[in-house]
């Protein structure tokens, strides 16, 4: 019986990177505002070094989005969990600036 239900991937890696650049805004009438971080989470699964001079990224996805650092974690924890089965991740490999 089918339920519908996608199964999640297992893999034993999974490589993060992470990073956020400050973006000058402006409200409707073009006057200056407060700048804002947006923040950019990339995931994926190792690269295939098939291709000729050049890798590509395996299982790639992104999220991006300008909320608070914490509810930004809660999306990409939730991101990650709808993908792959975490409990078979033996490991977490998480590149960054340290900024976030």
């Amino acid at each position: 019986m089918q339920t519908g239900r996608k199964e999640k991937k297992i893999i034993p890696v999974l490589f993060e990177e992470m990073d956020g650049i400050w973006l000058h805004m402006q409200d409707s009438s073009h006057k200056r505002m407060k700048k804002q971080e947006m923040k950019v989470f990339t995931m994926y699964e190792g690269w295939d070094k098939d291709q000729q001079r050049r890798s590509t990224l395996v299982g790639k996805t992104m999220l991006a989005g300008m909320e608070p650092s914490r509810l930004f974690h809660e999306k990409r924890e939730a991101l990650i969990e709808k993908k792959y089965d975490v409990d078979e991740i033996q490991q977490r490999i998480l590149n960054g600036d340290g900024g976030s």
